[in-house]
């Protein structure tokens, strides 16, 4: 293997290993005491969607770089006549936009769970109007 594909080879880690750590830094802490969870609560529905894009945004950004990355040094690779390496860079790109496809589906699937939740206790909590009255004969 020639020098210059062992060095791009080595590039090729290093910048995947960066990439994957800045995707881990984009998901969200957890909550973790019970304020934080009533806070978290608190927040408008809007301010959700608002973060979710923004996450969003920012996942695409760092996997978009990551990928463009791949392929200038796949580049190299062929034009060095490195089919192996080549092939090699290519998987890795495959696996990382397989990876970003399926976590941005789960990002859309849980969304989805939040809304029909957040639906579904909106319809089961009575409005102030669906009250009943009360009635004279209810006075003390």
């Amino acid at each position: 293997m020639k020098i210059r594909t062992m060095i791009t080879v080595g590039m090729m880690l290093f910048v995947a290993g960066l990439a994957q750590a800045a995707e881990e830094q984009t998901q969200p802490a957890t909550p973790r005491t019970p304020q934080e969870r009533r806070q978290v609560g608190r927040r408008s529905l809007a301010d959700r969607e608002a973060m979710l894009k923004e996450m969003q945004a920012s996942r695409a950004q760092v996997h978009q770089k990551a990928i463009d990355e791949l392929v200038q040094i796949k580049k190299l690779a062929e034009e060095e006549n490195a089919p192996k390496t080549a092939a090699a860079i290519q998987a890795m790109i495959d696996k990382r936009n397989e990876e970003y496809k399926k976590s941005m589906e789960q990002m859309e699937r849980q969304r989805r769970e939040r809304e029909q939740q957040l639906q579904q206790k909106t319809n089961e909590q009575p409005s102030k109007r669906q009250r009943p009255q009360p009635t004279p004969s209810d006075a003390p």
